[in-house]
């Protein structure tokens, strides 16, 4: 039915229920247009007659108002748009199609009214058209059965299974056996040797030990070489002429011999060297106060020579007789050996008992710069600055970490940026 027809049969329905009833609407409440009508046309047509309708309305309205009638009396309410409906008309929609290729490749079909001969778009790899004949022919082989993440086909070669190998994990840093610290506060002082930044506990790695062929080879060498030298000492020895009269003097007679044993000796210089410094690495390594107060005007005082050295040789040999002090008191001894001179700390870094003179009564040439044994910790400790802000909690935070004065902290700062600057 047409929108006139609709139209018409409302209106002729609605006026003959009451000819005269003029609260009746011409407007119906739905219209349905068909295919054949013009919507643009159709729907200026009802806004027309609904803004008659509407006016009449208003019209109405107010000649009730007016001659004084009820508003609850034959009350007719607003016109109103009717809804309108309409049959569509669709075109043939075109269906996406997908087909699967002999080698398990999804493809997409592309439309074509020859139903044999088509073409198709390949969803993966090289995106290609293709007659189908032709796509046919290239891919017929079959890979796999492995899903592909793009077309969703199968035709994915199976992943290939190698044999694990181990990977190489590195050996994890050892914590330190002492303080029981993590690894994070160990720091390499040398190619063997890991020392520990907290109590300077050091590590001594296993040296590169040598193959038994290696030291077969290197004695036979050391004998031959003996061999060698003793037949020629014993040839020339041969030709030379004995003295008839030894007139050498027994210096030995006249001399008070003191009996030393060996084992109390050092064998080497090295040894004389570590017995000198012992007492300032054994307090280095320790965790007591005065070790704290030794390294915070020690790191404060910026000189790492070999003065500070025996004032650590003597702050050491200070420690092993006073045994433990108070931080108040290690802070006033290292404030009186500050103000001591060379020679009174000289005599106060010898050891009195040792039969060796050099180790009762050194001097400052015997002795190496403080340097070699608070290089690995500064270092450590300037790395870890260089990455911090100069802010108040971060000073009082690396105080409190490496349990340094604050003002320890602030003098590396300071040091860091001028270091900074000059590069």
């Amino acid at each position: 039915m047409s929108y006139n027809e609709t139209f018409c049969n409302t209106f002729i329905a609605h006026h003959e229920e009451d000819d005269d009833d003029q609260t009746r609407h011409l407007l119906p409440d739905h219209v349905h247009l068909s295919p054949e009508d013009d919507p643009q046309e159709r729907v200026e047509e009802i806004l027309r007659k609904y803004e008659e309708e509407y006016e009449k309305t208003a019209d109405s309205a107010r000649e009730r108002y007016w001659r004084r009638e009820t508003r609850f009396e034959e009350d007719e309410d607003e016109p109103s748009l009717p809804i309108i409906s309409r049959t569509a008309s669709r075109a043939p929609k075109e269906v996406q199609r997908f087909i699967v290729l002999p080698d398990g490749r999804r493809v997409r079909r592309l439309y074509s009214r020859d139903s044999k001969d088509f073409r198709i778009e390949t969803l993966c790899g090289i995106r290609q058209i293709l007659p189908i004949n032709q796509a046919l022919s290239v891919f017929r082989h079959k890979t796999g059965n492995r899903e592909c993440p793009r077309c969703h086909g199968r035709h994915l070669p199976d992943p290939v299974v190698h044999d694990q190998v181990a990977s190489h994990i590195n050996p994890p840093k050892p914590a330190c056996p002492k303080c029981q610290h993590s690894a994070t506060h160990l720091y390499h002082e040398d190619a063997y040797t890991i020392a520990c930044a907290m109590c300077g506990y050091r590590l001594y790695l296993p040296l590169p030990t040598l193959s038994d062929e290696e030291v077969d080879h290197n004695e036979q060498v050391i004998d031959e070489w003996i061999y060698a030298h003793d037949v020629n000492a014993l040839d020339d020895s041969v030709n030379e002429p004995l003295d008839e009269y030894d007139d050498s003097i027994a210096f030995t007679e006249h001399l008070s011999v003191v009996e030393i044993s060996a084992e109390s000796l050092p064998e080497t210089i090295a040894e004389i060297g570590d017995q000198l410094h012992w007492p300032a690495f054994r307090l280095y390594k320790t965790r007591s106060p005065f070790r704290q107060a030794m390294l915070n005007r020690t790191l404060q005082d910026g000189r790492f020579d070999q003065l500070n050295m025996i004032r650590w040789v003597a702050a050491g040999r200070l420690a092993d007789e006073l045994g433990d002090i108070s931080a108040k008191k290690s802070a006033e001894l290292v404030e009186w050996l500050w103000q001591l001179n060379q020679a009174t700390l000289e005599s106060m870094a010898g050891d009195d008992d040792s039969p060796i003179p050099c180790l009762a009564h050194p001097t400052m040439d015997l002795f190496e710069p403080s340097e070699i044994m608070i290089r690995g910790l500064r270092t450590h400790l300037l790395t870890i600055i260089s990455r911090c802000k100069p802010t108040p909690a971060t000073i009082n935070g690396l105080a409190h970490r490496f349990r340094l004065a604050p003002a320890t902290i602030e003098t590396l700062m300071a040091q860091q940026r001028s270091v900074s600057t000059a590069a």
